[in-house]
């Protein structure tokens, strides 16, 4: 049985609050071939603490500090450091299920390169979740379900920004973490892998990421149609 390297990229800025669900969850794997590249875009708070005492700890994990400032240029200097075969990302305040890396590296092991493996997601928050962020949910995994997800690329971001995960030469041929200005981060990359790969999404209906709501803002209340982008 394969078990290739997987880089998981974790971009971070004051969540001490968050931080130690997030770390454990990602220790508590069932997949264990992976290494975690988290980066610190300037924290005032404890987190940066926090990160450090678990990389004292545990070899798989690698603290780095921003070499530019914002979440592309974290997430930039995180992956100029991976030595993985496989990429993922993830937030500093979600959560992976258990078997999440285990799920989306078999499904790209058995097909190679040229796939994405996806997985669905649930929002969660202390305060509870809005209607805009079950609607958004509910349309996203129904995406995610039949392996369609660009199908609705102009409607919304179909690719759930940390849930995907893909072999490194196909994030490099895409285009991975260089954004233009037109679209957000997660935006572009959508656009970028739906250049490169939109016939080649796994079908998948086992949540396995939960997605806080901490500091995110609500979903559109209704998707609208959005212009093309070149690249």
């Amino acid at each position: 049985m394969q078990t290739p390297l997987i880089s998981i990229l974790v971009p971070f800025k004051n969540t001490e609050r968050y931080l130690v669900d997030c770390l454990e969850s990602i220790l508590q794997q069932s997949y264990t071939q992976w290494e975690l590249l988290i980066v610190d875009d300037g924290s005032t708070d404890s987190s940066c603490q926090i990160v450090q005492k678990y990389a004292d700890k545990e070899a798989r994990i690698h603290l780095f500090s921003n070499d530019g400032k914002g979440i592309i240029e974290a997430l930039q200097t995180a992956y100029k450091h991976a030595k993985g075969t496989l990429i993922t990302r993830m937030d500093s305040d979600d959560l992976m299920a258990i078997h999440k890396l285990q799920s989306m590296q078999k499904q790209l092991c058995l097909h190679g390169e040229g796939h994405m493996a996806l997985g669905a997601v649930r929002y969660f928050s202390e305060k509870g979740i809005g209607d805009g962020y079950k609607r958004y949910e509910t349309w996203l995994n129904s995406l995610t379900s039949k392996g369609r997800n660009f199908e609705d690329i102009y409607k919304e971001c179909v690719i759930p920004s940390p849930c995907w995960m893909v072999y490194k030469s196909d994030f490099e041929d895409c285009g991975g973490f260089t954004p233009t200005s037109t679209y957000p981060e997660d935006y572009d990359l959508a656009f970028r892998f739906y250049k490169t790969r939109d016939e080649n999404v796994f079908p998948a209906t086992e949540v396995l990421h939960h997605l806080a709501r901490s500091r995110q803002s609500e979903p559109r209340e209704s998707m609208r149609t959005m212009p093309k982008i070149h690249f």
